[in-house]
């Protein structure tokens, strides 16, 4: 189960290289705007009908991050989607996460620093 963290406690994990900020957002949302050095796996792919899961979430988690210790904050729009990675992500064994919850809009309401 994951930890649930605010923008600062995020920044401060990220920043300190400890933990990588996995973008759970779609790649559309990711390339308008990111927090630096994130690694995007959209939990949830954009389609005419809506939102639509990502079959291949936790596969691509696994290739990306074999290590199922390696150290995650999951962050996505608000808050949804990343509650539903991270529950997830701990189901296939992943042990050290943490969930921004504010989200990415959270982060930037926050004023923190934005790649694209």
């Amino acid at each position: 189960m994951a930890t649930r963290i605010n923008v600062q406690e995020a920044r401060s994990l990220t920043e300190s290289g400890k933990y990588t900020y996995l973008d759970v957002r779609t790649e559309k949302e990711y390339a308008a705007g990111h927090a630096p050095k994130a690694v995007n796996i959209p939990f949830a792919h954009a389609g005419m009908l809506g939102m639509s899961p990502n079959p291949d979430f936790v596969e691509q988690v696994k290739t990306a991050f074999p290590d199922t210790s390696a150290p995650l904050v999951i962050a996505c729009k608000a808050g949804g989607r990343s509650a539903k990675a991270s529950t997830a992500l701990a189901a296939a064994g992943y042990s050290d996460l943490k969930d921004m919850g504010p989200g990415f809009d959270g982060w930037t309401s926050e004023g923190m620093p934005v790649e694209q």
